[in-house]
């Protein structure tokens, strides 16, 4: 393609000189129509200084204005006094609009009608980017290539693979920040929306090999369409450009220091600039590789070696300086850790000791009550009268002196599962299991009897919500259908070792204030007589009546509290008359 060129200007300047027409290519970043305007005035400068001199027609190298191409490392750029000038007067003129806030579209109209006159309006940079994409993929997908993509296709003559390089989000300015923080080769592209621009999509930006390039070298790519992107607008107006695409190369490199010439130090350079057609396919992708990232990448990676070396250094250490004050946060911590033990060790002792002389000092007050309730637990059987109960009634009234305990006897008679002998007992029984026949005449006989006993004390003044029913074994079974079954609100009813009786009729026996009822419900887990899967099954059949369980140390209305003994039998213990002695303390205070 570089061939094809040079014999075109050739054809065009009608020079035989293929160096010079070379020449004229290179110093005019390969655009033909910048070289043969370079040329023509170079012609014209070297007519008006040698007008009256004698010299051959055929021409030669004159001064040629300064290139936009190969700028930088590698290139031979002539400086001129003319062009320096030029520059200088354009830089004041920016300066003046920059600070006189003029509309940035007159340095374009002044320098580079090539450019839109009207700049794109502000957006944000992500959709800028989203903008620019979509032209991307218009151009790949959705274009036929033109007459100069035609060409440079013929020239790759492949199977195009279309994939678009990751493109860096955000400004300009911060594209050339991160190029040189992150010590990467800065592809810095403007494109605008001509032909060569979309040419420069299709043949350069998915192009296989030069996304392959980009990800072998760490490339950073920014592209920016002056058509959509205010911000390249901006740049590429401020940079004078009037050629696109145009295609910026920036590295850093090693620069000698301006104190000392023989000390280099890592400098953002700018390498050099592509422009136009040369911005294309494959020999542009050769003029990178071979002029540029082969030279530049092996420092650059020597530098991103270095800042990793740098960073991983700096992390061990936070990394170490993290592990030594998480060790001596740990080791301040146990250290106050022990002392809170050592306080709170100090203060359960003093509590055991100070508790222990209180467990002296209550056993030593009830020393006779406490003899005579041991020598009761012993004693205790069922089909016990009434008088079995009263060192349990004595040793309750010490803390409730308000209450009057009444310890009614049961009737004496004969019992079938007693071989039909008599004995004290409420109601008939058959057997000890479910599957039994409750004696429902006895067990209303004797409710209605007890009944007789409550409505007495209602009559003596005491209020039935005052008034709490309970019994042990048999008397636990009245307890339960008096206290369900009762047309008055009593306060509780206790059921000690016991079971609900008529569970087939109960629910048709409902009291009105059933629902308000608190039950303390008790059982030894090695009963032989009543077994506990019994008072199990109670409570369950009772919260399904709508009861809810909760401690015996907070009983409510409706609420039913079931506590069980692990090792005792069917009888009483210490623990269970404590817990009692609470419970009647709350519903009775």
């Amino acid at each position: 393609m570089l061939d094809e060129k040079v014999d075109r200007l050739q054809t065009i300047l009608e020079i035989d000189d293929s160096a010079l027409a070379s020449t004229l290519l290179d110093d005019s970043g390969w655009d033909i129509e910048l070289a043969v305007e370079n040329y023509f005035n170079s012609q014209a400068s070297s007519t008006e200084n040698t007008e009256n001199s004698n010299t051959s027609a055929t021409p030669s190298r004159l001064p040629i204005s300064p290139s936009i191409a190969h700028v930088g490392l590698g290139s031979g750029r002539s400086a001129q006094p003319g062009s320096f000038i030029w520059t200088i007067w354009r830089g004041i003129l920016w300066l003046a609009i920059k600070i006189l806030r003029l509309p940035l579209w007159l340095y374009s109209f002044l320098f580079n009608q090539s450019v839109s006159f009207t700049p794109p309006e502000p957006v944000p940079q992500e959709e800028a980017h989203s903008l620019l994409l979509s032209s991307i993929d218009e151009a790949v997908n959705s274009r036929e290539p033109s007459s100069s993509s035609t060409a440079v296709a013929r020239t790759t003559q492949r199977q195009r693979t279309h994939v678009i390089p990751s493109l860096y989000l955000g400004t300009h300015s911060n594209a050339l920040r991160d190029v040189k923080n992150n010590a990467q080769f800065g592809i810095i592209a403007f494109i605008d929306s001509s032909t060569t621009s979309d040419d420069f999509k299709y043949h350069t930006l998915a192009e296989e090999k030069f996304n392959k390039l980009v990800n072998e070298h760490d490339c950073l790519v920014w592209v920016g369409d002056i058509s959509t992107n205010r911000d390249a607008y901006d740049v590429a107006i401020s940079k004078g450009i009037r050629i696109f695409p145009r295609v910026e190369v920036h590295s850093m490199q090693a620069l000698p220091t301006s104190r000392n010439a023989l000390v280099s130090v890592p400098t953002m350079s700018h390498l050099g600039s592509i422009s136009g057609k040369d911005s294309l396919g494959e020999d542009f992708r050769n003029l990178l590789s071979s002029r540029y990232l082969n030279r530049v990448s092996p420092y650059l990676r020597r530098l991103r070696n270095e800042k990793y070396e740098r960073q991983r250094a700096t992390y061990i250490k936070e990394a170490a300086d993290r592990a030594e004050n998480e060790r001596m946060q740990r080791d301040a911590e146990n250290v106050l850790k022990k002392r809170e033990e050592s306080a709170r060790s100090a203060k359960a002792a003093e509590d055991i000791a100070q508790q222990r002389e209180k467990e002296r000092n209550e056993k030593a007050n009830n020393e006779v009550i406490l003899r005579e309730y041991r020598n009761w637990l012993k004693s205790t059987i069922p089909g016990d009268s009434g008088y079995g109960w009263k060192p349990v009634a004595e040793f309750l009234s010490q803390s409730l002196p308000h209450v009057k305990f009444i310890l009614p006897h049961a009737p004496s008679q004969p019992v079938t599962l007693n071989g039909g002998m008599s004995m004290p007992s409420w109601f008939d029984l058959t057997s000890l299991t479910l599957e039994g026949t409750d004696d429902e005449d006895g067990l209303l006989k004797s409710s209605s009897e007890l009944n007789k006993l409550i409505t007495a004390e209602v009559d003596n003044g005491i209020p039935s919500d005052r008034i709490v029913i309970g019994g042990f074994s048999q008397g636990s079974a009245l307890s339960y259908l008096i206290g369900l079954s009762s047309e008055r609100k009593l306060a509780g009813t206790v059921a000690l070792s016991g079971w609900l009786p008529m569970r087939n009729k109960i629910k048709s026996m409902l009291g009105p204030h059933h629902q308000l009822l608190p039950i303390f419900q008790a059982h030894g887990s090695d009963d032989p007589v009543v077994n506990p899967k019994y008072a199990e099954l109670t409570n369950e059949y009772i919260k399904s009546l709508g009861f809810k369980t909760v401690d015996s140390d907070k009983p409510t209305n409706g609420g039913i509290s079931f506590n069980k003994y692990d090792g005792i039998g069917h009888g009483a213990c210490q623990e269970e008359l404590a817990d009692l002695e609470i419970w009647l303390k709350k519903v009775i205070p």
